[in-house]
């Protein structure tokens, strides 16, 4: 199995080298190739800031406690990197394309703004299975208990090493999307992975944040992203996570041939068996 490996935060994100070092046990090949900035809520634009000449740099990016991991930045999005894995830049197309670990949950129905989800869905689209994960930061932690230095990015490895492996076991016979949601919280702790839906609503919420009318009319407001816009029940991805629960859930792309659903169900089936969590 060959994996690409991108994010939407910036190749030089600390949660990327974690998750390509730790699907090295499952996967034959890991390449990294991810946007050289924060490229947050980019969809699957193929966008190359600032490019006049239709140029795209692609730059070597060494990380210091991996350097086995072979990574290069890009002058473009995720969903670019993604497109130019499957032109064969990058070497053999990948059979799956792993974006993440996202610093903050990718939930409910406007999970395709999120440049996370848009590389996978990207994958998919160009025949390659496509799987999104993100850690959901302040998400389902116990009460009272003290936030962590740093999330928790091995449990969303782990997390992804365990898809990757039912991935491989199942070969489903059409490209599958799946966006995988995290606790953060260590794999200990998970009390379980739920199959859900999305969750209702949106996390976005618009704040007026100067009404001054001066300097021509111009106002000046806020987007925010919350949990709380959404309608969130047990069967749902914020309901799973508030439960401290991971959560799978699966979105079909519109194509000649949608990707079979029992082959979906097959890849997510017994995952808390092979999590090793109660």
């Amino acid at each position: 199995m060959l994996v690409l490996c991108t994010n939407d935060d910036g190749v030089g994100a600390p949660g990327i080298p974690v998750l390509a070092h730790h699907v090295l046990d499952v996967a034959d090949e890991v390449v990294v190739a991810a946007p050289e900035i924060d490229m947050s809520g980019t969809g699957t634009s193929i966008l190359v800031p600032g490019a006049t000449d239709r140029s795209i740099r692609i730059r070597p990016h060494v990380y210091e406690e991996y350097p086995h991991i072979s990574a290069v930045g890009v002058s473009g999005t995720p969903a670019m990197s993604v497109l130019l894995a499957h032109r064969g830049v990058f070497g053999a197309v990948p059979d799956v394309v792993l974006s993440g670990p996202n610093f903050g949950a990718n939930t409910g129905h406007d999970i395709h703004h999120s440049g996370t989800v848009g590389a996978a869905l990207t994958a998919v689209k160009h025949g390659m299975h496509g799987v999104a994960v993100s850690v959901a930061i302040g998400v389902g932690v116990e009460p009272g208990a003290a936030p962590a230095d740093t999330p928790h990015w091995e449990t969303a490895a782990h997390l992804a090493k365990t898809v990757l492996r039912v991935i491989a076991e199942v070969d489903p016979s059409e490209p599958v999307f799946l966006n995988v949601n995290v606790p953060d919280r260590p794999v200990s702790e998970l009390r379980g992975i739920r199959t859900v839906g999305l969750a209702e609503g949106s996390p976005y919420v618009l704040e007026r944040f100067d009404e001054s009318s001066e300097d021509g009319g111009v106002r000046v407001l806020s987007v925010a992203v919350t949990v709380d816009g959404h309608g969130h029940g047990a069967d749902t991805d914020i309901g799973a996570l508030r439960e401290g629960i991971a959560s799978i859930s699966w979105l079909a792309m519109t194509r000649d041939g949608e990707p079979a659903v029992d082959d979906i169900h097959d890849i997510v089936a017994d995952l808390t068996e092979s999590l090793g969590t109660a």
